[in-house]
């Protein structure tokens, strides 16, 4: 097969992986062989799956190293998904609160309805509303009546954890499965979390969490410098998420923000070998690129750029 010199866009993505237990494999020093990463193939125009990609369609390189692809199977959940809302003293201007939830009540609504969804608020400290298993119709419930403010009681005061409340979040999922998520809507303010985006980033990732952020600073509203997209583009492109900028345009169909919500659930499962060169390695850097030019116009596709330094293949 003839490679294409044609470039691809390219947005980091998920990366999923199976331990024998939440990150034993690591600890012990294992030397693993192959990994299971979703990857999704969108059309950024019409923010659709692509469906009919193979094996062959793709190509691999584990830190410059030829990597071989094993399999290539479509993946349409259901997954876990858990809606992580900023209610700190910097969100709470009330236009800034109403196109948080409208935008998150739109991202929720299109996804599938057999996901098992929760719903946290954080500002000081987190505060779990529902509980990982709930239903779409029951989340936007909850987001219609508008009410969701816990008080300061249970967030606390004027100070944020940003990078704590994701940190507590992702272990709400017990048994994490590929394709799980977390989705972030935050102005990216953290003034109070003992972990750092970096150590986020890190910790999701070994656990197979993507982290989808949505950095909210709606520029007709709010005054002052923009700050905080900075962590969560690294957060995101790290685990093996995405990140959405800002936009007023949100609504419309071919909206950049309907792509990212494409990839949240839809998505190949693509198993592809870690050449032995490589597995000793505690850094293992992914390309993964078409082998040919697509027969779909505006094909993009997500994939992570960095894999744990131990994995072992999933029976995803």
């Amino acid at each position: 097969m003839k490679r294409s010199a044609a470039t691809v866009l390219v947005l980091l993505s998920a990366v999923s992986v199976t331990y024998a237990g939440r990150n034993r494999a690591a600890r012990a020093g294992a030397i693993c062989t192959s990994v299971t990463i979703p990857v999704e193939a969108v059309n950024k125009k019409y923010g659709r799956f692509v469906e009919g990609l193979d094996p062959t369609d793709f190509i691999a390189r584990v830190n410059g190293k030829p990597a071989q692809i094993l399999s290539a199977k479509p993946d349409h959940g259901p997954h876990g998904v858990i809606l992580l809302l900023d209610e700190s003293t910097s969100m709470a201007e009330p236009a800034n609160w109403r196109f948080t939830v409208a935008t998150a009540s739109h991202v929720i609504a299109r996804l599938n309805n057999r996901d098992a969804f929760g719903l946290t608020v954080f500002a000081e400290r987190p505060y779990k509303i529902l509980s990982v298993g709930a239903g779409r119709a029951q989340l936007l419930h909850v987001l219609a009546r508008g009410d969701i403010f816990p008080g300061r009681k249970q967030v606390g005061g004027r100070l944020t954890a940003l990078w704590d409340s994701i940190l507590s979040v992702a272990g709400q999922f017990r048994n994490p499965r590929p394709g799980d998520a977390v989705l972030v809507f935050t102005d990216g303010l953290d003034t109070h979390s003992k972990h750092n985006a970096s150590q986020v980033a890190t910790s999701v990732l070994s656990d197979h969490i993507r982290v989808f952020t949505f950095w909210v600073h709606a520029p007709f509203t709010t005054r002052g410098p923009v700050t905080g997209q900075e962590g969560l583009d690294l957060v995101a492109s790290r685990s093996g998420g995405a990140a959405w900028p800002p936009s007023v345009g949100w609504i419309s169909r071919r909206s950049p923000l309907n792509s990212l919500v494409a990839r949240v659930d839809d998505f190949y499962g693509v198993s592809l070998s870690v050449p032995a060169a490589a597995a000793r390695k505690r850094s293992l850097n992914l390309e993964l690129s078409l082998a040919k030019e697509p027969s779909t116009k505006d094909l993009e596709l997500s994939y992570p750029r960095m894999l744990p330094a131990c994995t072992a293949a999933s029976p995803h």
